[in-house]
């Protein structure tokens, strides 16, 4: 009977210690600028004087890659379980500025402020997808006037 029930366990924990291991999730980001815009982004960036600041909302405060599926439920928001962002995507859009800003080669100063309210895929079919984007942006010249 002792024999049977220490059997019994060694079986339950064997089964334990024998579940696949979960996979790492893969690590995205928006890729990189063609070559040379990186090094003269950043130069161009500090004579400008351009601040960007971005938040976003909470449920785009991590680095989980979100999605929605038009086609069965437009109102609820998933995340892909092995995927994620290298950074929050406030990051992004913020980095994605700068070096556009400083690709326009201007010299005012500027602050810019980003409001990320929605980063994510939506699926208007099984194999039909758009990323979308909304942000509220405002701007104010080193006077303070916006």
């Amino acid at each position: 009977m002792m024999r049977t029930g220490v059997l019994c366990v060694a079986a339950l924990l064997a089964g334990c210690f024998s579940q696949p291991r979960v996979p790492e999730p893969a690590l995205y980001d928006l890729g990189i600028a063609p070559a040379g815009r990186a090094v003269q982004a950043a130069t161009d960036a500090e004579r400008a004087a351009v601040r960007v600041r971005a938040n976003a909302r909470s449920w785009l405060d991590d680095t989980a890659m979100h999605y929605r599926l038009m086609h069965s439920d437009e109102m609820r928001t998933h995340a892909y379980a092995y995927a994620r962002w290298i950074a929050p995507p406030a990051e992004f859009v913020a980095q994605r500025l700068r070096q556009r800003l400083a690709d326009s080669g201007t010299a005012a100063a500027y602050q810019v402020d980003i409001e990320l309210e929605e980063f994510v895929q939506v699926f208007e079919t099984p194999t039909r997808s758009f990323g979308r984007i909304v942000v509220q942006v405002r701007v104010r010249t080193s006077e303070g006037r916006g």
